[in-house]
Protein backbone atom coordinates (compact mmCIF):
# COMPACT_ATOMS: atom_id res chain seq x y z
CA UNK A 1 0.00 0.00 0.00
CA UNK A 2 2.84 2.63 0.87
CA UNK A 3 3.57 2.67 -2.83
CA UNK A 4 1.51 4.74 -4.13
CA UNK A 5 3.45 7.57 -2.81
CA UNK A 6 6.09 6.00 -5.46
CA UNK A 7 3.27 6.14 -8.32
CA UNK A 8 4.05 9.28 -11.00
CA UNK A 9 1.40 12.03 -10.65
CA UNK A 10 -0.33 11.01 -13.58
CA UNK A 11 -1.28 7.25 -12.93
CA UNK A 12 -4.67 6.62 -11.01
CA UNK A 13 -4.52 4.03 -8.57
CA UNK A 14 -7.33 1.52 -6.82
CA UNK A 15 -6.76 0.00 -3.39
CA UNK A 16 -8.61 -3.52 -2.82
CA UNK A 17 -8.89 -4.32 0.76
CA UNK A 18 -9.62 -7.84 1.66
CA UNK A 19 -9.72 -7.95 5.68
CA UNK A 20 -12.15 -7.04 8.35
CA UNK A 21 -11.76 -3.68 9.20
CA UNK A 22 -14.91 -3.10 11.44
CA UNK A 23 -12.88 -3.45 14.66
CA UNK A 24 -9.71 -2.77 13.55
CA UNK A 25 -6.17 -1.94 15.75
CA UNK A 26 -6.30 2.35 15.82
CA UNK A 27 -2.66 2.01 15.40
CA UNK A 28 -2.07 0.16 12.35
CA UNK A 29 -5.09 2.02 10.75
CA UNK A 30 -3.49 5.72 11.67
CA UNK A 31 -0.26 4.48 9.80
CA UNK A 32 -2.27 3.20 6.57
CA UNK A 33 -5.16 6.38 6.44
CA UNK A 34 -2.73 8.63 5.08
CA UNK A 35 -2.14 5.76 1.91
CA UNK A 36 -5.82 4.72 1.82
CA UNK A 37 -6.65 8.85 1.34
CA UNK A 38 -4.23 9.22 -1.60
CA UNK A 39 -5.83 6.48 -3.66
CA UNK A 40 -8.86 7.19 -6.64
CA UNK A 41 -10.59 4.66 -5.25
CA UNK A 42 -11.09 1.88 -2.38
CA UNK A 43 -12.33 -1.61 -3.03
CA UNK A 44 -13.76 -3.22 0.18
CA UNK A 45 -15.48 -6.15 0.74
CA UNK A 46 -18.32 -5.17 3.33
CA UNK A 47 -20.06 -2.00 3.75
CA UNK A 48 -18.71 -2.58 7.20
CA UNK A 49 -15.16 -2.32 6.51
CA UNK A 50 -15.33 1.31 5.27
CA UNK A 51 -13.11 3.71 7.67
CA UNK A 52 -16.23 6.40 8.38
CA UNK A 53 -13.42 8.78 7.67
CA UNK A 54 -12.82 7.10 4.11
CA UNK A 55 -14.69 9.78 1.38
CA UNK A 56 -18.01 7.13 0.79
CA UNK A 57 -17.65 8.65 -3.26
CA UNK A 58 -14.58 6.63 -3.82
CA UNK A 59 -15.58 3.61 -2.23
CA UNK A 60 -16.82 0.92 -3.58
CA UNK A 61 -18.22 -2.75 -1.93
CA UNK A 62 -17.28 -5.59 -4.25
CA UNK A 63 -17.28 -8.83 -2.81
CA UNK A 64 -14.18 -11.36 -3.65
CA UNK A 65 -15.63 -14.29 -6.41
CA UNK A 66 -14.50 -17.56 -7.75
CA UNK A 67 -13.53 -18.86 -11.07
CA UNK A 68 -15.60 -21.78 -11.95
CA UNK A 69 -13.59 -23.13 -14.20
CA UNK A 70 -10.40 -23.42 -12.01
CA UNK A 71 -9.04 -26.88 -10.75
CA UNK A 72 -10.38 -25.86 -7.53
CA UNK A 73 -13.98 -25.75 -8.56
CA UNK A 74 -14.93 -27.47 -11.67
CA UNK A 75 -16.11 -31.20 -11.81
CA UNK A 76 -14.32 -33.80 -10.36
CA UNK A 77 -14.26 -37.41 -11.50
CA UNK A 78 -15.87 -39.53 -8.10
CA UNK A 79 -13.09 -42.34 -8.90
CA UNK A 80 -10.37 -39.66 -8.30
CA UNK A 81 -12.28 -38.53 -5.16
CA UNK A 82 -12.35 -41.86 -3.98
CA UNK A 83 -8.80 -42.40 -4.64
CA UNK A 84 -7.86 -39.31 -2.62
CA UNK A 85 -9.63 -40.64 0.64
CA UNK A 86 -8.29 -43.96 -0.01
CA UNK A 87 -5.02 -42.49 0.16
CA UNK A 88 -5.64 -40.60 3.28
CA UNK A 89 -7.62 -43.70 5.02
CA UNK A 90 -10.74 -41.44 5.39
CA UNK A 91 -13.86 -43.46 5.12
CA UNK A 92 -16.08 -42.27 2.78
CA UNK A 93 -18.87 -44.86 4.05
CA UNK A 94 -19.23 -42.81 6.91
CA UNK A 95 -20.24 -39.11 7.76
CA UNK A 96 -17.36 -36.30 7.15
CA UNK A 97 -17.29 -33.32 8.00
CA UNK A 98 -14.16 -30.60 6.82
CA UNK A 99 -13.07 -27.16 7.39
CA UNK A 100 -10.32 -25.61 4.97
CA UNK A 101 -8.53 -23.33 6.52
CA UNK A 102 -4.84 -22.25 7.61
CA UNK A 103 -4.65 -23.08 11.64
CA UNK A 104 -5.33 -19.92 12.95
CA UNK A 105 -7.14 -18.58 16.15
CA UNK A 106 -9.57 -16.53 14.04
CA UNK A 107 -10.68 -19.51 12.21
CA UNK A 108 -11.22 -21.27 15.17
CA UNK A 109 -10.04 -24.97 14.68
CA UNK A 110 -10.25 -25.64 18.59
CA UNK A 111 -14.32 -24.57 18.86
CA UNK A 112 -13.87 -26.67 15.74
CA UNK A 113 -12.52 -29.91 17.05
CA UNK A 114 -14.89 -29.29 20.13
CA UNK A 115 -18.18 -29.35 18.02
CA UNK A 116 -16.83 -32.61 16.62
CA UNK A 117 -16.61 -34.01 19.69
CA UNK A 118 -19.93 -33.01 20.89
CA UNK A 119 -21.93 -34.37 17.94
CA UNK A 120 -19.98 -37.24 17.83
CA UNK A 121 -21.71 -38.57 21.06
CA UNK A 122 -24.95 -38.78 18.62
CA UNK A 123 -22.53 -39.89 15.36
CA UNK A 124 -20.11 -42.33 16.78
CA UNK A 125 -18.75 -42.58 13.21
CA UNK A 126 -18.00 -39.20 12.48
CA UNK A 127 -15.33 -38.24 10.57
CA UNK A 128 -13.58 -34.95 10.61
CA UNK A 129 -10.93 -33.32 8.49
CA UNK A 130 -9.06 -30.24 8.82
CA UNK A 131 -7.28 -29.10 5.92
CA UNK A 132 -4.59 -26.46 6.50
CA UNK A 133 -1.72 -26.17 4.28
CA UNK A 134 0.41 -23.92 6.39
CA UNK A 135 2.06 -21.38 3.48
CA UNK A 136 0.94 -17.92 4.38
CA UNK A 137 3.94 -16.27 5.51
CA UNK A 138 2.41 -13.53 7.70
CA UNK A 139 0.65 -16.19 9.70
CA UNK A 140 3.23 -17.58 12.03
CA UNK A 141 1.45 -19.00 14.53
CA UNK A 142 -0.02 -21.76 12.36
CA UNK A 143 2.73 -24.01 12.73
CA UNK A 144 2.35 -23.52 16.72
CA UNK A 145 -1.18 -24.11 16.63
CA UNK A 146 -1.13 -27.70 14.52
CA UNK A 147 1.32 -28.56 16.20
CA UNK A 148 -0.53 -28.25 19.49
CA UNK A 149 -3.42 -29.67 18.44
CA UNK A 150 -2.07 -32.77 16.37
CA UNK A 151 -0.11 -33.75 19.65
CA UNK A 152 -3.67 -33.26 21.66
CA UNK A 153 -5.95 -35.34 19.32
CA UNK A 154 -3.29 -37.55 17.87
CA UNK A 155 -5.66 -40.45 19.14
CA UNK A 156 -8.27 -40.05 17.79
CA UNK A 157 -8.65 -42.20 14.41
CA UNK A 158 -11.42 -39.98 13.25
CA UNK A 159 -9.63 -36.98 12.85
CA UNK A 160 -7.26 -35.69 9.92
CA UNK A 161 -4.93 -32.75 10.34
CA UNK A 162 -3.23 -31.48 7.84
CA UNK A 163 -1.49 -29.10 8.04
CA UNK A 164 1.54 -29.16 5.60
CA UNK A 165 0.63 -29.37 1.76
CA UNK A 166 -0.57 -33.17 1.50
CA UNK A 167 -0.10 -32.90 -2.41
CA UNK A 168 1.86 -31.11 -5.10
CA UNK A 169 0.29 -28.50 -7.31
CA UNK A 170 -2.16 -29.08 -9.29
CA UNK A 171 -3.26 -32.20 -7.31
CA UNK A 172 -3.68 -30.29 -4.25
CA UNK A 173 -6.38 -28.26 -5.74
CA UNK A 174 -8.01 -31.30 -7.14
CA UNK A 175 -8.22 -32.66 -3.11
CA UNK A 176 -9.50 -29.75 -1.72
CA UNK A 177 -12.51 -29.71 -4.75
CA UNK A 178 -12.62 -33.54 -3.80
CA UNK A 179 -12.96 -32.97 -0.18
CA UNK A 180 -15.43 -30.25 -0.40
CA UNK A 181 -17.72 -31.92 -2.58
CA UNK A 182 -17.44 -35.35 -0.63
CA UNK A 183 -18.21 -34.12 2.76
CA UNK A 184 -21.53 -33.96 4.30
CA UNK A 185 -20.99 -30.55 5.80
CA UNK A 186 -18.47 -28.34 5.64
CA UNK A 187 -17.58 -25.95 8.38
CA UNK A 188 -16.07 -22.48 8.37
CA UNK A 189 -16.52 -21.68 12.02
CA UNK A 190 -14.39 -18.42 11.90
CA UNK A 191 -14.25 -15.90 14.84
CA UNK A 192 -13.76 -12.92 12.23
CA UNK A 193 -13.59 -13.37 8.47
CA UNK A 194 -12.96 -10.59 6.09
CA UNK A 195 -15.16 -12.85 3.09
CA UNK A 196 -13.89 -16.48 3.30
CA UNK A 197 -13.57 -17.82 -0.31
CA UNK A 198 -13.81 -21.24 0.73
CA UNK A 199 -17.11 -20.51 1.92
CA UNK A 200 -18.02 -19.84 -1.19
CA UNK A 201 -16.34 -22.79 -3.02
CA UNK A 202 -18.18 -24.91 -0.99
CA UNK A 203 -21.89 -23.00 -1.43
CA UNK A 204 -20.98 -23.36 -5.15
CA UNK A 205 -20.68 -27.44 -4.72
CA UNK A 206 -23.77 -27.43 -3.36
CA UNK A 207 -22.92 -28.13 -0.01
CA UNK A 208 -24.69 -27.63 3.48
CA UNK A 209 -22.04 -24.97 4.85
CA UNK A 210 -22.45 -23.95 8.74
CA UNK A 211 -20.30 -20.47 9.47
CA UNK A 212 -19.06 -18.33 12.74
CA UNK A 213 -20.85 -15.08 13.15
CA UNK A 214 -18.52 -13.15 11.08
CA UNK A 215 -19.69 -10.57 8.69
CA UNK A 216 -18.07 -11.85 5.66
CA UNK A 217 -19.47 -14.79 6.21
CA UNK A 218 -22.52 -13.55 6.84
CA UNK A 219 -22.73 -11.91 3.56
CA UNK A 220 -22.60 -15.06 1.91
CA UNK A 221 -25.02 -17.61 3.96
CA UNK A 222 -28.49 -17.10 4.87
CA UNK A 223 -28.89 -18.33 8.32
CA UNK A 224 -31.69 -21.23 8.25
CA UNK A 225 -31.79 -20.37 4.30
CA UNK A 226 -28.47 -21.39 2.76
CA UNK A 227 -26.77 -22.27 5.60
CA UNK A 228 -26.26 -22.24 9.20
CA UNK A 229 -24.23 -19.08 11.11
CA UNK A 230 -23.41 -20.25 14.49
CA UNK A 231 -21.83 -18.83 17.81
CA UNK A 232 -20.58 -21.44 19.78
CA UNK A 233 -19.26 -25.36 19.19
CA UNK A 234 -22.32 -26.46 21.00
CA UNK A 235 -24.65 -24.75 18.54
CA UNK A 236 -21.95 -25.96 15.95
CA UNK A 237 -22.26 -29.34 16.61
CA UNK A 238 -26.31 -29.14 16.77
CA UNK A 239 -26.19 -28.14 13.29
CA UNK A 240 -23.86 -31.07 12.33
CA UNK A 241 -26.32 -33.10 14.10
CA UNK A 242 -29.47 -31.70 12.28
CA UNK A 243 -27.62 -31.73 8.68
CA UNK A 244 -26.20 -35.12 8.76
CA UNK A 245 -29.64 -36.63 9.99
CA UNK A 246 -31.35 -34.71 7.56
CA UNK A 247 -30.02 -35.23 3.66
CA UNK A 248 -32.86 -33.64 2.69
CA UNK A 249 -32.30 -30.30 3.98
CA UNK A 250 -29.07 -30.27 3.95
CA UNK A 251 -29.54 -30.62 0.03
CA UNK A 252 -32.16 -27.80 -0.10
CA UNK A 253 -29.47 -25.83 1.55
CA UNK A 254 -26.97 -26.26 -0.35
CA UNK A 255 -29.04 -25.77 -3.38
CA UNK A 256 -29.87 -22.11 -2.17
CA UNK A 257 -26.21 -21.51 -1.66
CA UNK A 258 -25.13 -22.83 -5.09
CA UNK A 259 -27.94 -20.31 -6.64
CA UNK A 260 -26.82 -17.43 -4.34
CA UNK A 261 -22.66 -18.02 -5.26
CA UNK A 262 -24.12 -17.99 -8.97
CA UNK A 263 -25.83 -14.47 -8.89
CA UNK A 264 -23.68 -12.99 -6.43
CA UNK A 265 -19.79 -14.15 -6.59
CA UNK A 266 -18.40 -15.62 -9.63
CA UNK A 267 -15.92 -13.92 -11.24
CA UNK A 268 -18.29 -12.60 -14.32
CA UNK A 269 -19.42 -10.22 -11.14
CA UNK A 270 -16.13 -9.17 -10.08
CA UNK A 271 -14.90 -7.83 -13.28
CA UNK A 272 -17.82 -5.65 -14.03
CA UNK A 273 -17.24 -4.18 -10.38
CA UNK A 274 -13.72 -2.97 -11.45
CA UNK A 275 -15.05 -2.28 -14.87
CA UNK A 276 -17.15 0.25 -13.38
CA UNK A 277 -13.99 1.72 -11.11
CA UNK A 278 -11.77 1.91 -14.24
CA UNK A 279 -15.01 4.17 -15.86
CA UNK A 280 -15.31 6.53 -12.83
CA UNK A 281 -11.84 7.28 -12.76
CA UNK A 282 -11.52 7.81 -16.69
CA UNK A 283 -14.46 9.87 -16.27
CA UNK A 284 -13.02 11.82 -12.92
CA UNK A 285 -10.03 12.37 -15.33
CA UNK A 286 -11.58 13.51 -17.93
CA UNK A 287 -13.73 15.98 -16.13
CA UNK A 288 -9.99 17.15 -14.73
CA UNK A 289 -11.20 16.43 -10.92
Amino acid sequence: MPLIDYLPSWASSVIRLHIDLSDSSKTTIKFLRPFLEKADAVAVSHKDYRPSWLDKEKTIVSYPAINPFSRKNSKVNPEKIAKFFKLFGIDTQSPIIAQVSRFDFWKDPEGVIEAYYLAKKRIPKLQLVLEGAMEAKDDPEARGIFSKLKIEHQSDPDIFLHGLKTQAEPAYETWINALQRRADVVIQKSLREGFGLTVTEALWKGKAVIGGNALGIKAQIQNGRSGFIVNSPAECAKRIIQLIQNPNLAKRLGSRGQKIVRQNFLFNRLIFDFLKIYEQIASDEKMGT
